[in-house]
């Protein structure tokens, strides 16, 4: 008997395979999204606006021990939000490090409100009170999205350099839902590694028994 190479494992072809998949992808993707990609425009830009970060994951770069602390430059970052909106992007994606670190972060994020985009923004999760009230308090503020990778602590302690960063980041949460933050608006991130794979159902247990997300990264 001969095989069809362009036969997939279970007899289907590679064309029908990838249109399923396609598919697949299609449905849990924004609307905003799929006429972007219609369109053949860019929807977002994932912007690194600082490399500083008190997180301390071992595996970041903006962790790592010695790494220069960088922001990008103030002036040139306002007219790119400009250039983007006028390329018709709809979403600015704020990380780092920890972009609420950059000093001139709330200005960024009221310019992208002011030129039509949206403000999606990954912390550290190290969110004090104080902050977590300016989030909730601003209309400029879309998502908020933080790394989550365990409960464990010893299996934490093998990935930060500070153990205590686990607690902070339990608190943080915690913060912004007593300031009134939405929960459907909160996204932890359980950033995948093997140490941490071996604990996953208990974090995500917590993640949404404990800490009640609705949403995960």
């Amino acid at each position: 008997m001969t095989v069809d190479s362009n036969q997939g494992s279970k007899g289907r072809s590679d064309t029908t395979q990838d249109q399923e998949s396609l598919e697949v992808f299609l449905k849990y993707t924004s609307p905003g999204k799929r006429e972007a990609a219609a369109d053949g425009r860019p929807y977002q830009v994932d912007i690194e606006l600082t490399s500083q970060c008190h997180a301390g994951c071992k595996y970041c770069l903006a962790g790592s021990e010695g790494s220069k602390m960088t922001h990008l430059e103030t002036g040139r970052m306002l007219r790119f939000l400009e250039e983007m909106a006028e390329l018709g992007m709809q979403q600015a994606m704020w990380a780092g490090g920890d972009p609420v670190l950059h000093p001139d972060f709330w200005q960024f994020v009221d310019k992208a409100t002011d030129v039509g985009l949206r403000n999606v923004i990954f912390t550290s999760g190290m969110i004090s009170k104080s902050l977590a009230k300016k989030f909730a308090q601003h209309s400029n503020v879309g998502m908020i999205g933080f790394n989550f990778e365990t409960i464990d602590q010893a299996v934490f302690n093998e990935l930060h350099h500070n153990p205590k960063v686990l607690q902070a980041k339990i608190e943080g949460y915690r913060n912004l839902i007593e300031a009134g933050f939405p929960k459907s608006r909160i996204l932890p991130i359980p950033t995948l590694s093997r140490p941490m794979a071996h604990r996953i159902e208990e974090t995500l247990d917590f993640v949404v028994d404990e800490m009640g997300a609705s949403n995960l990264g």
